[in-house]
């Protein structure tokens, strides 16, 4: 026992190595002009500190009024940048360690929740690595605007680990802890809406409550069992999502259904779960926003990623009996990417990084059980395991030392606004937004010449969607919907902020609109 407990510390004792390796140098780093400034850097809200007004802020922004200086109902997200604000003022460092603490802890939680769920230790510790040095996990822990998603996969993980314990001895007190700790995660971020299915997941492998009789259907009995058991969490997961929608609804964040039908919404969905993996195997060319395709969408490329989509679930069901665990980690990756895969699109990206924070862990799964098998398989053979033990060995530092390299040079673009959007900008193809943060990042500096350059860029790119965006206010004025024509003179001016006619439309447009509000 002494030495299990001695053995888990010591791989407790390397993730906070490799961690603090990879993002220790985040603590030195500013405040990026993305989000940060509304959120966190110039937040008023977070002046209140850990006060009775700031804690009542926190717990009623975006719920029972708006707030433009909260994303969502974010409730334990707002408070840990309270006390951000109140431990260490309104410098970035302090929130930049909290940042890697929280990561940190979310990877040693999943390495807990593994290790109770399967009791492989070296196996729950190599994803426990992997989920920490991933270069796809930087944008989470180096931008400070995306602590939700860490205090969310905090969450998320440690109602994965109750949830293992309750189901090892069932019992009210258990019950109840982990569905706190499913609150806590929807409480951080509105998208744990996945979870109760990742739970079915694991009542199918490792947990063994229901199996496949016939490689696709399951067992009814004890599958409508595991279904009943979570029927609070689909209850609470349908009104945080709800409320989540309403929430981006109201700020005008959902996506055009013009520019983007639901055919295009469904094909970058597909691609997009593609694009995800491929960062995984080769995570390079990795921005903060990569632009949306639109209407310009490849359909050939999108034919391509649903084969392989297909293909890959078709060859899980068929190893259902000798690798149940290859179907658990696929399904996990789906379900999870599933609701940010841009069906309900919000904004103007095509995919972000941080959306795989949870997502992957499926994919890690998959990948440290198939080497774990091959390994088992040479084991067999005496002869070829002692010849190939060492080079397998030596393969497996080198291409953990390249990933954390990778993940290191990685964080190390995040160091300023001007370092971020410069790299967006090499990676990627008329990014509007790298052009125009990068043009914001070079006027604060002073250089004029610079911004100038990469805010005329950004409004050459952005003209084909700012002349949609003003013909439909001008439909949405002769129809009287004054308040999504104000959202759109805003998104227009956002690029042409100098441009006289744009903003006298809107300001005629927010006349009516308040007008209209107060009859």
């Amino acid at each position: 026992m002494h030495t299990l407990r001695h053995s888990n510390i010591f791989l407790c004792f390397v993730c906070a190595i490799l961690t603090f390796a990879v993002f220790g140098q985040t603590v030195g780093f500013s405040f990026v002009n993305y989000d940060d400034p509304a959120y966190v850097a110039a937040n008023p809200a977070l002046q209140q500190g850990l006060s009775p007004a700031g804690m009542r802020w926190a717990f009623t922004a975006n719920l029972t009024h708006n707030s433009p200086e909260a994303e969502y109902w974010e409730p334990l997200t707002l408070v840990s940048r309270l006390a951000d604000f109140a431990l260490y003022g309104p410098r970035p460092a302090g929130p930049h360690l909290t940042n890697i603490l929280l990561h940190l802890g979310t990877g040693l939680v999943l390495f807990g929740a593994l290790l109770q769920l399967t009791g492989k230790r070296w196996r729950s510790a190599l994803v426990a690595v992997l989920f920490l040095i991933h270069p796809l996990h930087v944008e989470a822990v180096a931008w400070l605007s995306a602590r939700k998603d860490l205090l969310n996969g905090l969450f998320y993980f440690f109602t994965i680990w109750a949830y293992a314990r309750y189901v090892r001895r069932p019992g009210f007190l258990r019950y109840g802890l982990m569905l706190a700790a499913f609150v806590g995660a929807n409480l951080a971020k509105p998208m744990a809406v996945s979870l109760p299915f990742v739970l079915l997941l694991l009542d199918f492998w490792p947990l063994s409550r229901f199996r496949f009789d016939d490689g696709i259907r399951p067992a009814i009995i004890p599958f409508t069992k595991c279904v009943l058991e979570k029927l609070p969490c689909f209850a609470i997961a349908a009104a945080v999502s709800v409320l989540a929608y309403l929430d981006q609804w109201n700020h005008g964040a959902l996506g055009d259904l013009e520019l983007f039908p639901l055919s295009v919404r469904l094909g970058n969905a597909t691609l997009s779960c593609c694009l995800y993996l491929g960062r995984t195997l080769l995570p390079v060319g990795l921005a903060p926003f990569y632009p949306h395709p639109g209407l310009a969408i490849n359909w050939l490329a999108v034919v391509f990623a649903i084969a392989f989509l297909l293909g890959f679930t078709a060859l899980c069901f068929r190893e259902i009996k000798r690798r149940p665990w290859l179907l658990m980690g696929w399904c996990w990756f789906l379900v999870v990417i599933l609701p940010v895969s841009g069906i309900v699109q919000i904004g103007e990206s095509a995919q972000s990084d941080r959306y795989t924070y949870i997502a992957l862990t499926g994919i890690f799964i998959i990948l440290v059980w198939l080497g774990a098998e091959l390994i088992t398989q040479l084991e067999r053979n005496p002869i070829r395991w002692r010849a190939l033990r060492f080079p397998l060995a030596a393969s497996g530092a080198v291409l953990a030392a390249i990933l954390g390299v990778l993940a290191w040079r990685q964080t190390a673009i995040w160091h300023d606004s001007v370092s971020l959007w410069r790299h967006a900008i090499e990676v990627t193809d008329d990014n509007f937004v790298a052009q125009i943060n990068l043009g914001s990042a070079f006027s604060a500096t002073g250089n004029r010449d610079e911004a100038n350059r990469h805010l005329r860029e950004a409004q050459r790119i952005h003209r084909p969607l700012t002349l949609f965006q003003l013909a439909k206010a001008a439909r949405c004025e002769e129809m009287g919907d004054w308040k999504t024509a104000v959202t759109l003179y805003q998104r227009a001016a956002s690029i042409n902020p100098f441009d006289p006619e744009i903003r006298e439309r809107s300001r005629l447009a927010q006349m009516r609109l308040a007008a209209q509000a107060g009859r």
